[in-house]
């Protein structure tokens, strides 16, 4: 009997050949259960997983509360201006959770409102990397490992064309609906691919490989995708 997490995996394998027995194999299936977690969906496909559960950036309520946990009450209740900031702050950091948490923590007894308001001003100018040089970060931890966190799907991607297809994306403004097609038009325009005999499946294939390694979102209209604000900075 067994409950395992594997978290943060970037490769797919058959769990036999890393010592997992899979689970509902060898008696009662309720007896083993192993859940992991990965960035790319084509992981997911090759461990064979039973269910898939995508996670989205969290609405606003929830975006807030973590970000106010990772703040804390005393810097919160330090000042009466800091709520408010802090409500603003979160906004800034799109739903993301990482970043929530990143500037959560970088925040965390900040009880000076100038500090707050130049943290802002920082994220309004879409200066994220700004902020983890600042002294409001520490000099050690995983606070600092934002950019390089999220830059790990930039740099699994299977080849330089597919990365230069991922940061053309940034030519559409931040949060601006991005055709299928008028990217891969573009990504032609570029001269990543030719469409002759065919290869303008390449297209289709490259924007499949984004959607799955989580470097696009699915966008607010049929047919079209975006790009996170953050992911936007980093390109």
């Amino acid at each position: 009997r067994y409950f395992l997490v594997l978290d943060d995996v970037w490769r797919g394998y058959e769990l036999e050949d890393v010592g997992i027995p899979r689970p509902g194999t060898g008696g009662n299936p309720y007896k083993r259960k192993v859940i992991l977690t990965t960035r790319l969906l084509n992981v997911c496909s090759k461990i064979k997983a039973d269910v898939e559960i995508e996670m989205k950036c969290l609405g606003q309520t929830e975006a807030l509360d973590l970000f106010k946990f990772h703040v804390g009450e005393q810097t919160l209740n330090s000042h009466p201006h800091i709520t408010d900031l802090a409500e603003v702050a979160a906004k800034e950091c799109g739903g993301l959770p990482l970043a929530l948490k990143t500037i959560g923590s970088a925040m965390r007894n900040r009880r000076d409102p100038k500090r707050w308001r130049h943290a802002i001003k920082l994220l309004e100018d879409s200066k994220h990397a700004e902020i983890q040089e600042m002294e409001i970060l520490p000099e050690e931890g995983e606070e600092r490992d934002m950019f390089r966190t999220l830059k790990l799907s930039y740099d699994n991607l299977p080849d330089d064309r597919t990365r230069q297809c991922f940061l053309s994306c940034c030519l559409w403004p931040e949060g601006y609906p991005i055709m299928k097609d008028e990217l891969i038009d573009c990504w032609m325009g570029l001269g990543l691919f030719e469409e002759s005999n065919g290869t303008s499946s390449w297209g289709h294939e490259r924007f499949e490989i984004l959607k799955g390694a989580c470097l696009l979102e699915p966008g607010e209209y049929e047919g079209t995708v975006r790009m996170h604000d953050m992911m936007h900075d980093l390109a």
